[in-house]
């Protein structure tokens, strides 16, 4: 085994300071060059990741990529990386990292029958706990990063260059972690970079990989850099270099006596984990809507209906792209951001046809028929009622638990009754429409809704009698509100949420009130390079008014609308009668420049820890007051219990002193790497921004706050229809789990066209069993996981059998 791996590569950053058709061009000359280098060295090798590249070849020049292909199969091309690009490793969602493997792995196969063995993120601005586990699932068994590097601030130092990375459930992965960068110069850089390297393997008693070639804009080896490094080889002893690959470097590495690393890989850059709010939310609706559009065909399918089908993989790789660290990390230039906005549109439509065609043609086959009704005689302006009979209203869940899901009916309704005909409490609440004085109004109802299931409810003009009425308690005037679970209470003078009771316990959950501080960020660059705390404020939204907004059967809604020089925010706070949660909307005109945006939870649990989201799981933390990427919920507690904040698409916190702070937003120049600052800079994040979050008591329950996240993000899907025959059920659920612990996260077609995939993860951090069923296709199994697992099924004759992340057997 030689001392140092020489790893010729091309860092190509598709998308930074240039858009994403200026990298397309520069992966096209990039691999030319590449195989140009192979033609004129006999030794040479070639590394590279991101199948979106290679696909960008095919289409473009099949004879080139016809070389690659052969390349390949002479060993000279290694692939690596098995995912699309190479992505931000924090805030996509755990269905997008198994889609970026099934996706790329699956293309690498069949163009050259072969996987990608080697995950390969060198950009990167830090790494989830969760990806040992996942790399381990996508048939790779080793995994090279760089950020964050020796002069990032850790959470602790890295052991060494090379170690044992281990993800919560147990999976472990070895990593190299590049010491001095992933390229070099286009002359005599790459020669000084060996001989380092080759004193830092002397030094650590085992070997290293040298990573050479122009990068970023890619490039690749220059004639340069291979002349000079052959010239090295033969003026050196044997063994200490040679042109290498990383799956050559795994290969011969021993693994023995590696030190072991058990948590995630940050940080760097803790800016990125909030700048460019709008792709991030983008990116978190598509991911949703997308996994949701798949399930809902399926749940159509399992009715014996046939529908247009139309596959959703290019949506999936369109999301996917837009993942790429410097797309996904807010660190490119504004046009790149009008270029994701289109793509990431391109996902929600197809996402938004997929799933219309599917309920509508269930909707449709329900047997909505009443005596005495003339089908599809219409004699109201919204609604096809007739004779006082009501109008079908089917609500869809996509979710693997039954929900509680909020409907709203853009109607003048008066009563509401389940398909049995029980009254369900009801109210008119203020919509969004100014056409005339009555379409301001619309009615909400509660909706319990089987799993990944629909149930039809009946919607009335008239009254029915006595309105539905709720035993449980709802409690609300301009600076209160009260249920069965929360007690709220708002301060006059500041706006500021002074109480939040659980009152299972009797605790209040809030320490002296929370605020909404604005922090200064003029020290910052755009990716905040070097900083990882954001402390320093520079002032706070002062109260306007306060406003009791809706009080009725289902919710009650207070309005708080505050100021901060000349942008304005107002939080609408809601109870549910028969929901638990304070669900807080909110609405910003954000006007600052080089500020961030906090809002700010304080529990007085001073020597608390914090739980943070991570894909397909969650990581304990030490509550240093340390910026930290999320998913859809923190928490910050003590012996277990504290409190929770969910959330739909806010993606970073802090915790400190038994404070925790999510991150609404960030402001600072586009792509601004310290440079010169002029009147002619851009800053991002102006303007309107709309967003969710969610209190609620936490109690050592991370599964049962996943769930709720999952329901903040993705709520509830209605139709309104009208009379007519069916012989699909009024009520239905395709799947049962049979344990809290364990949540289904996607149900797809299998690639290959042989049955289903079903995927599901162990959310509460405990080893579970589950009883997980399908009746209606005649399956039913049992499944053991670890804690925080995730296990893939093949669904096919009857049966479950495990898959890994590729859909190949285990």
């Amino acid at each position: 085994m030689p001392k140092v791996h020489l790893i010729g590569n091309a860092h190509l950053d598709p998308v930074w300071l240039w858009r994403w058709q200026e990298g397309y061009a520069e992966a096209l000359a990039t691999f030319r060059s590449a195989l140009d280098r192979l033609s004129e060295f006999d030794g040479f090798i070639f590394t590279c990741s991101s199948a979106a590249y290679y696909a960008w070849v095919e289409e473009t020049d099949p004879a080139m990529f016809e070389e690659i292909r052969q390349r390949v199969a002479q060993g000279r091309w290694i692939p690596v990386g098995g995912w699309w690009v190479q992505p931000d490793c924090n805030a996509p969602s755990g269905e997008s990292f198994a889609r970026h493997a099934l996706y790329s792995q699956r293309f690498f196969m069949s163009r050259f029958g072969r996987y990608a063995t080697v995950g390969y993120n060198v950009d990167s601005f830090g790494h989830n706990a969760m990806l040992p586990q996942l790399l381990r699932l996508s048939g790779m068994r080793g995994y090279v990063m760089m950020r964050p590097d020796a002069q990032d601030e850790k959470r602790y130092p890295f052991p060494e260059n090379v170690f044992m990375w281990r993800s919560p459930d147990g999976s472990s992965v070895p990593v190299f972690r590049i010491p001095n960068g992933y390229g070099s110069g286009p002359f005599g850089q790459a020669a000084e970079k060996a001989v380092e390297t080759l004193g830092l393997a002397e030094s650590a008693g085992r070997p290293m990989m040298c990573f050479y070639g122009v990068g970023n804009h890619g490039g690749g080896p220059t004639i340069q850099n291979v002349s000079e490094l052959t010239a090295l080889m033969a003026a050196s002893k044997p063994g200490d270099y040679a042109f290498s690959s990383p799956e050559a470097y795994f290969d011969e590495l021993d693994l023995d006596g590696l030190p072991i690393l058990d948590y995630d890989l940050q940080h760097h850059a803790s800016g990125c984990y909030t700048s460019v709010m709008e792709i991030k939310q983008l990116n978190r609706l598509a991911e949703a809507r997308l996994a949701a559009a798949e399930k809902y065909t399926l749940m159509a399918v399992s009715q014996g209906i046939q529908i247009l089908e139309e596959p959703l993989g290019n949506a999936w790789r369109n999301a996917l792209f837009g993942q790429f660290h410097d797309i996904m990390g807010g660190c490119s230039i504004r046009e790149a951001y009008e270029d994701a906005k289109e793509s990431f549109g391109e996902s929600l439509s197809a996402a938004a046809r997929v799933t219309n065609r599917a309920l509508q043609a269930i909707a449709w086959r329900i047997d909505t028929s009443r005596e005495g009704v003339e089908r599809n005689s219409k004699q109201e302006f919204t609604l096809w009622e007739q004779n006082d009979q009501g109008v079908p209203v089917v609500v869809f869940n996509p979710h693997s638990w039954e929900a509680s899901l909020p409907v709203r009916l853009a109607a003048r309704v008066s009563a509401v009754t389940d398909g049995e005909g029980e009254a369900v409490p009801t109210q008119r609440v203020r919509s969004g429409v100014t056409n005339g004085t009555e379409d301001k109004w619309e009615n909400i109802f509660l909706a319990a809704v089987p799993a990944m299931g629909w149930r039809v409810y009946w919607m009335y003009r008239k009254p029915r009698g006595a309105d539905a009425v709720s035993p449980r308690t709802l409690i609300a005037d301009p600076l209160s509100l009260e249920n069965d679970w929360l007690r709220v209470r708002i301060h006059p003078r500041s706006g500021a949420i002074v109480e939040l009771t659980d009152k299972r316990t009797g605790v209040n959950l809030i320490h002296g009130g929370t605020s909404i501080p604005v922090m200064d960020e003029t020290h910052c660059d755009t990716w905040a390079h070097a900083v990882f705390s954001f402390r320093d404020e520079a002032g706070r939204f002062e109260l306007i008014d306060t406003s009791l907004l809706e009080s009725g059967g289902v919710l009650a809604a207070v309005r708080i609308r505050m100021r901060y020089n000349e942008s304005t925010l107002e939080q609408r706070l809601t109870l549910y009668r028969d929901k638990p949660g304070l669900f807080i909307r909110y609405h910003i005109h954000w006007k600052e420049r080089h500020r961030a945006l906090k809002l700010s939870f304080p529990t007085g649990r001073r020597d608390a820890t914090d739980v943070g989201s991570i894909p397909f799981g969650f990581l304990t933390r030490s509550a240093n007051g340390k910026e930290q990427p999320m998913q859809q919920w923190a928490a910050i507690q003590k012996d277990g219990y504290g409190l929770a904040v969910v959330t739909d698409t806010r993606a970073a916190y802090d915790a400190l002193d038994g404070e925790l702070r999510v991150t609404a937003l960030r402001s600072p120049i586009y792509a601004d790497h310290f440079g010169e600052r002029d009147d002619q800079c851009e800053f991002s994040q102006q303007g309107e921004q709309r967003f969710t979050l969610a209190l609620m008591p936490y109690n050592d329950n991370p599964a049962e706050i996943s769930r709720a996240a999952a329901e903040t993000l993705y709520p509830v899907e209605r139709i309104v229809g009208t009379y007519h025959k069916g012989n699909v059920p009024a009520r239905f659920g395709l799947l049962t789990i049979d344990t809290p612990e364990v949540i289904a996260d996607a149900l797809k077609p299998a690639e290959d066209g042989g049955g289903l995939i079903l995927r599901c993860h162990e959310a509460a951090g405990k080893a579970s069993s589950a009883r997980i069923a399908l009746p209606s296709m005649g399956i039913a199994f049992d499944a053991a996981f670890r804690p925080q697992q995730v296990r893939s099924f093949r669904l096919l004759d009857g049966a479950a059998r495990e898959v890994n992340l590729l859909e190949d057997d285990i």
